[in-house]
């Protein structure tokens, strides 16, 4: 590698500069909570002032998590990660696939009265199972090792990170979350893909004592220019999968068909959801909440059921812009404000769809799976390695440990204790 290669590759296989780009992104992510994301550029302005806005605006703290330089940083910990993955892997593999060698007596020695049958007795008290032994004229030598692919838990680890930060971010930009809802009969283009969901019928199913049970929408999803047709059942916590889409149960409540008459005349008609607006030039009605069997509590509407025995439904009217008008009214009631007469009819429930398309999910899901699998090895298999010589009576114990050296020296005398019955 060239003198010019060997910095950059220094600095971007380093750990430390990887710890460097976590602490650099963990206090920018104070600023993107700290900070609201996404207002319009007049409230930062009357939030932090001009000079403040002008700030917010150069570093783009008002999207600190899509700027430029958050992004730049993650490139750079995605690289960090790489090289630090691929520096590290020869001496991982090496480590994990050694022969471990008698003469190479790593760690604290510990001086015992044990002969070479004592000191089998004594790695098998220490857990140690694949326990190889040689006989020489000076001696003889027992050996094992146990946890040796322990070093490879780190590695996976870091792997892992580095998968489901890249996932994350394809995710991101290749995948999409939206909202459909409607009642049955109607059909709704999902974004930009070319599929259409058709809701054919909602149902919910109760308890007797008038708690949900079930929310349940059968649907059908035609493909693009009816390349493909699925039709399917939906249910909480079981979605309908689909062209890399998710469906999911979400919700529901109450649509009305509302009509709007001017002067005794019908200018305008429209299925009216709960929260939507039905506006018409410089009227509107708002509709705020559905009551199924309507009743006040404290002087709060209420309801006594979940079935439309009393039906009504709170509403507000604006008139060019202004609440003109606040209260609860009846299904066919009429709701007049000047030359104006809404009427809302014939409520029904309307299903609430989740639709998730993340086709990165898989590779997010093996990335936590790696990270899981490396935590675990790098945390409870630490590697460690025993050797053992006997001559004219006296064994030496050689014991390492990645970790906790001290302990593991306790641990082997204390097992030699037990082994001799309590002389050492």
């Amino acid at each position: 590698m060239s003198d010019i290669l060997k910095k950059p590759w220094k600095l971007l296989s380093s750990m430390k500069f990887g710890v460097a780009l976590l602490l650099v992104m963990a206090v920018s992510s104070i600023a993107g909570t700290v900070i609201p994301q996404g207002r319009e550029e007049a409230y930062y302005i009357n939030a932090y002032g001009e000079g403040g806005n002008k700030v917010i605006g150069l570093f783009q703290f008002d999207r600190v998590f899509s700027s430029w330089w958050f992004v730049a940083l993650v490139v750079l910990l995605l690289l960090n990660l790489f090289f630090c993955s691929i520096t590290r892997l020869p001496s991982v593999l090496k480590e994990v696939s050694r022969e471990q060698e008698p003469s190479l007596k790593r760690g604290a020695e510990v001086r015992t009265t044990l002969d070479s049958s004592g000191a089998l007795k004594l790695m098998k008290e220490l857990g140690f199972r694949k326990i190889q032994k040689k006989d020489e004229e000076g001696g003889s030598w027992t050996w094992s090792r146990r946890n040796k692919i322990g070093p490879l838990g780190s590695w996976l680890l870091h792997l892992g990170i580095l998968i489901v930060i890249l996932a994350f971010y394809i995710g991101r930009t290749t995948g999409f979350e939206t909202f459909i809802y409607g009642i049955p009969g109607t059909n709704h283009r999902i974004l930009d893909t070319g599929y259409t969901l058709s809701i054919l019928d909602f149902d919910i199913e109760l308890r007797q004592d008038y708690t949900v049970n079930q929310y349940i929408s059968d649907v059908r999803v035609d493909g693009p220019q009816g390349s493909s047709s699925k039709t399917g059942r939906i249910i909480v916590n079981s979605p309908m999968r689909v062209g890399g889409m998710s469906i999911y149960q979400s919700g529901t409540g109450w649509a009305l068909k509302a009509q709007l008459e001017k002067a005794g005349k019908v200018i305008s008609e429209r299925t009216l959801y709960q929260s939507e607006v039905f506006e018409e030039g410089d009227i509107a009605l708002y509709y705020m909440s559905f009551y199924p069997d309507f009743t006040v509590v404290n002087g709060n509407p209420a309801t006594l059921s979940p079935l439309p025995k009393n039906p009504k439904y709170v509403y507000a009217v604006y008139y060019k812009g202004q609440m003109v008008k606040m209260d609860a009214a009846a299904p066919g009631e009429e709701i007049r404000y000047l030359e104006y007469t809404f009427r809302a009819n014939d409520p029904t429930m309307f299903t609430y769809l989740q639709i998730v398309r993340d086709p990165a999910l898989l590779w997010v899901s093996v990335g936590g799976a790696l990270m899981v699998i490396g935590a675990m090895l790098a945390f409870f298999l630490q590697p460690k390695e025993i050797v053992a010589h006997t001559q004219k009576g006296v064994t030496r114990v050689w014991g390492w440990s990645r970790r906790n050296q001290a302990i593991f020296t306790e641990d082997i005398r204390q097992a030699v204790k037990t082994v001799s019955g309590g002389e050492s």
